[in-house]
């Protein structure tokens, strides 16, 4: 298509933005993880300061434990040697040079008692100073964590605003579900949707990377989802990918220079015709299951990521006819991956494939085989293991 000097001006202003958003999301995606290297430096330093200052304060508090024993022993002593001398009055009155012998003694087992109250009042005093700047040191900590924390809730909401509404599968012969749980309050994992009255394109991917890391990624994928597809629905799959492809390559200058990035992402994309019945996929390592009359076929993905490889191999197209009551399944690794159940071993495939095709009868619904899904992992992992990654799947029946 020829362009116009007016088209050729506002392509080249499109490009601009795109590179200045780029450079942002790389700029902040660098700092951030500087700030988190510091706040994680930080709170070791922090944390080993305060575990040696807690057996200090362990150490010190027995010693006033002993000195205590030892003042009271001291006290008795006192209380003796009072009575002694009590005695030694009786004994020798009359003979002054012993009991002023006497006296003296008492009176400089007083002063050691005063001078070792003193020491410990002193030692007392130090204890409850130290104790008080680890009470500040620990405030600071939870201040700087708690505006590291806002900074990324704050991401949230933006990538949130992002990612398209469900709305989008209203008014279509679809029921769906999207089962989405990230690893951290941001995720690198996000779905994408966009529709006309004939034609509705989903796309799952799974960003390079989980967290504010991934996040960024995955705001790069979807800005440059809505660059590629734009008006023109009628678009392929595996062009749809070869295009997000090009974009990370060139956004991230991977392949040109040392500074280029090596993140990239896994994704399928569907494109459901409504007029011809016809799904297309294609995918970059992120399969399609298609679940018909409780037998599962699987349509491999392509064993390149979108981004810069060593071999770029051409993404392949899959056209698939559908009937009433069949189920689309694109995913992300992530609750594959995970570690759970009595023996911490992945989930793995095989038992996702079967737990799918037990869910997908012809009379279930969609919104129960979320909850289904989502009790699976849950139950999968327990509270005894962290989830690893990023979960995304969703779920199409016709």
């Amino acid at each position: 298509m020829e362009f116009n000097i007016l088209s050729y001006i506002f392509l080249s202003i499109i490009v601009l933005l795109v590179i200045i958003i780029v450079f942002i999301f790389v700029w902040q995606k660098r700092k951030i993880k500087q700030n988190e290297l510091l706040v994680k430096k930080t709170l070791k330093k922090y944390e080993d300061e305060i575990n040696y200052n807690q057996s200090e304060i362990k150490r010190q508090n027995y010693i006033i434990t002993d000195y205590q024993s030892k003042l009271f022993q001291k006290q008795q002593n006192f209380n003796e040697a009072q009575e002694q001398l009590e005695t030694t009055t009786e004994k020798y009155q009359g003979n002054d040079e012993e009991i002023i012998k006497q006296q003296n003694i008492l009176e400089s087992e007083k002063l050691k008692f005063k001078e070792k109250t003193k020491k410990l009042w002193e030692q007392s005093i130090a204890i409850h100073k130290e104790k008080e700047r680890v009470d500040n040191q620990r405030k600071q900590i939870e201040k700087t964590h708690q505006q590291v924390t806002d900074s990324i809730r704050y991401a949230k909401n933006i990538q949130t605003a992002l990612l398209p509404p469900e709305a989008y599968f209203e008014n279509t012969p679809l029921d769906y579900f999207i089962l989405f749980k990230p690893r951290d309050i941001v995720s690198g994992d996000f779905y994408w949707i966009k529709k006309n009255e004939q034609k509705i394109i989903v796309v799952a991917a799974d960003c390079t990377g989980h967290g504010v890391p991934g996040a960024f990624m995955s705001m790069l994928g979807i800005s440059a989802l809505n660059d590629i597809v734009s008006e023109n629905i009628d678009i392929s799959p595996a062009d749809i990918l070869e295009k997000l492809r090009q974009f990370v390559i060139k956004s991230l200058r991977q392949g040109v220079d040392a500074f280029g990035s090596k993140d990239g992402m896994d994704a399928a994309v569907c494109v459901f015709d409504f007029s011809e019945k016809i799904v297309e996929y294609a995918g970059a390592y992120n399969p399609l299951y298609l679940i018909r009359n409780s037998e599962l076929s699987e349509y491999k993905a392509v064993k390149n990521p979108v981004a810069h490889y060593i071999k770029m191999k051409p993404f392949v197209n899959n056209r698939i006819e559908y009937k009433e009551n069949d189920f689309f399944y694109i995913f992300s690794d992530g609750f594959i991956d995970q570690f759970g159940g009595e023996n911490r071993r992945k989930y793995m495939s095989a038992n996702f494939k079967k737990l799918l095709r037990k869910l997908s009868t012809p009379e279930a619904k969609m919104n129960q085989i979320y909850l289904e899904l989502d009790k699976e992992f849950e139950n999968w992992k327990t509270d005894r293991y962290e989830q690893l990654d990023d979960v995304l799947v969703i779920g199409l029946k016709t």
